[in-house]
């Protein structure tokens, strides 16, 4: 057998420091930080060059592929990063989960936050002026539902 060489460029590349314990964020996942949380766990994970994994760029090869055994490692250290980055109730509910794009679809659905909420508006936004207040209403993309803000 023959083995197959990983180049270090490759999102497939494991260095010997990467470790399912690793702590990639220095403040785990509680629900409440949600978007800070994102964005440090995006950009750790980014820095990793496994991105891929988390965004659905890299999707499981088929299983004769010769990288179905290096995606399906580096997905589980993905998985292992994002359980090891969360508090345990949510880690106990993802450590299920069969692979590290559905555990990230999987959070970001279950959290969603104004702040991601508004990102995802679409960009219409009226507002206009009451006598005593201004009243925004926001349009949901996914409700298609308004709300008023004060």
């Amino acid at each position: 057998m023959v083995a197959h060489v990983i180049d270090q460029t490759s999102p497939y590349y494991l260095h010997a420091s990467d470790q399912s314990s690793n702590l990639l964020v220095s403040q785990p996942l509680n629900g409440d930080n949600y978007p800070t949380w994102c964005q440090a766990f995006t950009m750790a994970i980014q820095a990793k060059n496994k991105l891929g994994f988390i965004d659905g760029n890299l999707k499981n090869p088929a299983a004769n592929s010769l990288d179905f055994d290096a995606w399906t490692r580096c997905n589980s250290m993905v998985q292992s990063w994002l359980v090891q980055s969360a508090i345990p109730t949510i880690s106990n509910s993802i450590l299920w989960i069969e692979d590290a794009y559905a555990v990230w679809i999987d959070l970001r659905d279950h959290f969603p936050n104004s702040i991601l909420w508004i990102e995802g508006i679409h960009k219409f936004v009226y507002a206009f002026e009451n006598e005593h207040a201004h009243i925004i209403y926001f349009s949901s993309s996914k409700t298609n539902s308004f709300v008023k803000i004060f």
